[in-house]
C-alpha cells in the first residue's frame, strides 16, 4: 500500500491505522483549530458554536482513545496530513480577511472542511468496524457521527448547528458580502421529457 498509509496486511491494520488519523486529528481540531477559530469569530453565535464543537470534539477523542485502547493496548497515533493542512489553510485565508464579516465566513468554511473530512473518516471506520465484527466500535463512532455532520452551512445541511446557521442565514449579514454584480442567478429546474 503506501501511498496513503503505512504498509498493511489486513482490514484490521488498516482500521487501526486510520484510528489513529482519527485521533490525531481529533487532537488538531481540540488543541490549534478550534481554538484559533474562536479566538477570530467575531460573531458572538459564532464563536458560542464553534465553542460547542471543542466540548464535542474532547468527548471524541476520548472515544477514539477507548477504541484503540481496547483494539491494541495503547494509544499511538500517527499525524493526520490532511487536517494540518485544511488548519494551516484557513488560518492562511483568515489573516488574509481585512473585513470581519468575511472572515467569519471563511471560518464557517474552514469548519465545513474540517467537518466533511471527519465525516468521511468516521463513516469510513464504523463500516470497517461492522465488517470486523467490532459491534461495540461501531455504535462509538455511529454516536460520533451522530454528533458532527455539516456544522455550518447553508441549504440542505440547515438540519445541524442552529446557532452558526444564524450567523449565516442573515440576509442583512449575507447580502452584505456580495457586491449585487457578483450574485448568482438561482438555479433553474430541471424538466426532464417523460
Amino acid at each position: 500500500m503506501g501511498i496513503f498509509t503505512p504498509d498493511v496486511n489486513n482490514l484490521r491494520e488498516l482500521y487501526i491505522n486510520m484510528l489513529q488519523h482519527a485521533l490525531s486529528s481529533e487532537k488538531q481540531i481540540v488543541e490549534k483549530g478550534l481554538p484559533a477559530m474562536i479566538e477570530k469569530s467575531t460573531n458572538p453565535d459564532l464563536a458560542r458554536a464553534f465553542r460547542d464543537h471543542l466540548t464535542e470534539s474532547k468527548q471524541h477523542i476520548i472515544r477514539l482513545e477507548r477504541i484503540l485502547d481496547a483494539t491494541q493496548g495503547e494509544v499511538n497515533e500517527s499525524k493526520c496530513k490532511v487536517t494540518a493542512q485544511l488548519i494551516s489553510s484557513a488560518e492562511a485565508e483568515i489573516g488574509d480577511a481585512a473585513n470581519e464579516s468575511i472572515r467569519d465566513v471563511i471560518l464557517i468554511a474552514a469548519g465545513n472542511q474540517v467537518e466533511h473530512h471527519e465525516i468521511a473518516i468516521y463513516g469510513t471506520l464504523r463500516t470497517w468496524a461492522e465488517v470486523l465484527g467490532n459491534q461495540q466500535d461501531a455504535q462509538l463512532l455511529d454516536k460520533t457521527l451522530a454528533e458532527g455532520g455539516c456544522l455550518f452551512a447553508i441549504g440542505e445541511y440547515r438540519h445541524l448547528d442552529r446557532s452558526a446557521q444564524r450567523v449565516v442565514d442573515s440576509p442583512l449579514h449575507l447580502l452584505s458580502l456580495i457586491p449585487p454584480t457578483n450574485c448568482p442567478s438561482p438555479p433553474q429546474p430541471l424538466h426532464l421529457a417523460e
